[in-house]
Protein backbone atom coordinates (compact mmCIF):
# COMPACT_ATOMS: atom_id res chain seq x y z
CA UNK A 1 0.00 0.00 0.00
CA UNK A 2 1.47 3.22 -0.84
CA UNK A 3 0.72 6.73 0.57
CA UNK A 4 -1.15 9.18 -0.86
CA UNK A 5 1.77 11.57 0.75
CA UNK A 6 4.28 9.89 -1.40
CA UNK A 7 2.92 9.40 -4.73
CA UNK A 8 2.10 13.37 -4.63
CA UNK A 9 4.87 15.56 -4.76
CA UNK A 10 6.19 17.60 -1.83
CA UNK A 11 3.95 20.41 -1.23
CA UNK A 12 5.38 24.17 -2.00
CA UNK A 13 6.72 26.35 1.27
CA UNK A 14 3.58 28.06 1.17
CA UNK A 15 1.16 25.60 2.01
CA UNK A 16 2.86 24.93 5.73
CA UNK A 17 0.44 26.28 8.24
CA UNK A 18 3.22 28.76 9.08
CA UNK A 19 3.72 31.16 6.34
CA UNK A 20 5.94 33.38 8.95
CA UNK A 21 8.73 31.06 8.38
CA UNK A 22 8.66 31.03 4.51
CA UNK A 23 8.49 35.02 3.96
CA UNK A 24 11.67 34.96 6.49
Amino acid sequence: MLSPARALPPPPPRVFPRPILAVG
